[in-house]
């Protein structure tokens, strides 16, 4: 309850927040509080949801590994689904404790692009599968995307599989356990009474030993924006449509290929961005726009303008992913071309707009 209200004062107070003719010191308590709402409201919000989401699919899991049916298959697999969604709002945020070494939950949570045949190792091994075993896997061998493979691989017949190995329904329990385990990590590492990496950002300039300035802590999560569309369009579809290779599909390579969610994960992913730029009231989010607006700079109509350009582009790809990029790459290309003018108007105007530096995405020179 007592962050609930902390969150709806940042949302009722925005207007005072953003007055006009402010002098140097009110500009970077603005800033600062405008990184709170996105770290408390968004980011804190976002994971406690993903965990809540993830703790009903370790559940769903535990049943269908103890009996497996039609049932209880589809119940897992709409649970996973579900819990898929408040993390990928969050691709914004992929630095800091998702990336830090030597632990990267990041790749932990969600390891991209999907190993198939890492899991079918492990199936056909004889690890543990307890929490000790599971801490001694790869990346690639647990977190969303296998259990993602354990619950939909499209060649097997997957209740039959669950009934005739019981291995397979030990595995996917134990991952989404140490899924949990993950989630409550990155979210602890974040926040103010555990890690309080939050806090990074919030005291850049002061005590932060991560952000020297402020406007390094602000571009940060501006250019995050920037980054995360840019991934979206060379690595999630770029690379699938063959850009990097000989220009053939290569549909394993979307996210989400085994439950075709990877037009839900795009989605999600701009819905992220979405919040930071317009900001959500009932949330408590607060808008970069209502910032900028009462600084002078009037770039909310073009934001509006292009996000809608991007859901309607999206909108258009026929589902799945996968059969899209053969059978309709101009759609692929189409959403690919308007996450493009996105991410300009991003790193060129929105960057210019708050006086930042444009950085270089951590996937440069890869």
């Amino acid at each position: 309850m007592k962050r609930r209200t902390l969150l709806l004062g940042v949302a009722s107070s925005s207007a005072l927040l953003y007055a006009p003719g402010c002098g140097p010191t009110e500009i970077q308590d603005q800033r600062r509080e405008l990184m709170r709402s996105w770290g408390e409201a968004l980011l804190l919000a976002s994971y406690a949801e993903f965990e809540t989401l993830a703790t009903e699919l370790e559940a769903r899991a535990a049943e269908l590994r103890d009996a497996p049916s039609v049932e209880t298959l589809e119940a897992a697999q709409s649970a996973w689904w579900n819990a898929r969604a408040p993390w990928k709002r969050t691709d914004v945020f992929a630095f800091g404790p998702y990336a830090a070494l030597p632990v990267r939950l990041g790749v932990q949570i969600d390891f991209f692009p999907a190993r198939p045949e890492t899991v079918d190792g492990v199936l056909e091994g004889d690890t543990p599968l307890d929490a000790d075993g599971m801490a001694l896997l790869g990346a690639p061998a647990k977190g969303l995307t296998a259990i993602e493979y354990l619950l939909f691989d499209p060649a097997v017949d997957l209740v039959a599989e669950f009934e005739s190995n019981p291995r397979r329904g030990e595995y996917v329990a134990s991952a989404a356990s140490d899924l949990v385990q993950r989630i409550e990590q990155i979210r602890q590492a974040w926040h103010p009474d555990f890690g309080n990496y939050l806090g990074e950002l919030l005291d850049a300039g002061r005590t932060s030993t991560e952000f020297s300035t402020l406007n390094a802590a602000l571009g940060e999560l501006v250019n995050r924006m920037g980054y995360a569309l840019e991934n979206d369009r060379n690595e999630k579809l770029g690379r699938a449509l063959g850009d990097t290779a000989d220009g053939t599909p290569r549909p394993d390579l979307v996210e989400s290929p085994f439950s075709h969610r990877s037009i839900e994960d795009l989605r999600d992913n701009l819905h992220g961005i979405e919040l930071l730029l317009l900001g959500d009231a009932a949330s408590g989010i607060a808008a970069l726009d209502t910032y900028l607006e009462a600084r002078g700079r009037h770039l909310g109509r073009r934001f509006r303008e292009q996000l809608g350009a991007c859901y309607a582009a999206l909108d258009a790809i026929p589902a799945p992913l996968a059969s899209a990029l053969g059978d309709a790459p101009e759609s692929v290309r189409e959403f690919m071309k308007q996450l493009s003018a996105m991410q300009r108007l991003v790193q060129v105007d929105l960057i210019n707009a708050l006086s930042l530096t444009v950085g270089f995405n951590d996937n440069d020179g890869d």
